[in-house]
């Protein structure tokens, strides 16, 4: 009941005074095809989002879900008719108009794409993903070295995104929770890869971890003798 309430507050605050309140069954209705989404049960989602956007056809949460069941179902055309929608809307819902551009991608509109992606970026430069699919744009068109310049900024965004896996792992390894400070170790290495000067500080905090885990391991299999 309180996820329902909650829900309620954050979908009127993005509908808008404008919109009538959403209805509790509708509501549940949202949760539940949500629900199914991230279970992988697009079917029964789609489903449901549906006939909640034939009542409601304002409710452009729902309608960007679907739209995102559409594209990984390859249903392309009533994806972008979606997202389009969503953006016609509400030009600031930047997450439709980055899968706008996927769609593009998708569909061999490289040039569209492009546009939508450059146009995302001049709001966020910095953007990792934004990045990393512009990178992908100039490989489509044969561009190899701006494809290359784009992919190495997206692999700086994604050391910086590591940092936090590595305090946190640091953390975890004072707390003397050594399985969570490996798994938050070993997530940053990923990130950072092999050439980062983190990589080396990376790797001998994991060895320190694992040491750590064994020592638990064996102290505890001689208490129990």
């Amino acid at each position: 009941m309180l996820r329902i309430a909650v829900l309620a507050g954050f979908v009127g605050l993005f509908l808008g005074c404008s919109s009538p309140p959403l209805s509790e069954s509708a509501l549940r209705a949202y949760v539940d095809a949500k629900n199914a989404y991230e279970h992988g049960d697009f079917t029964r989602s789609k489903t449901g989002l549906s006939a909640i956007l034939k009542d409601r056809p304002d409710f452009f949460q729902a309608r960007f879900l679907r739209a995102k069941i559409e594209f990984f179902s390859n249903d392309l055309i009533s994806s972008q008719n979606d997202l389009q929608r969503v953006t016609k809307e509400h030009p600031d819902h930047l997450q439709a108009r980055f899968w706008s551009a996927l769609v593009d991608l998708q569909s061999g509109r490289v040039e569209d794409a492009a546009h939508r992606i450059d146009d995302l970026l001049a709001l966020d430069p910095q953007d990792y993903r934004l990045l990393y699919e512009r990178g992908l744009l100039y490989l489509k068109k044969g561009d190899v070295k701006n494809a290359l310049d784009f992919f190495h900024q997206a692999s700086l965004d994604e050391a910086d995104l590591a940092k936090p896996r590595l305090e946190a792992g640091r953390l975890f390894y004072t707390l003397g929770d050594s399985f969570q400070a490996q798994e938050q170790l070993e997530r940053a290495k990923v990130l950072v890869g092999e050439r980062s000067p983190l990589s080396a500080t990376l790797t001998t905090l994991i060895t320190t971890v694992q040491s750590e885990k064994k020592k638990s391991s064996a102290a505890s299999k001689s208490q129990a003798r």
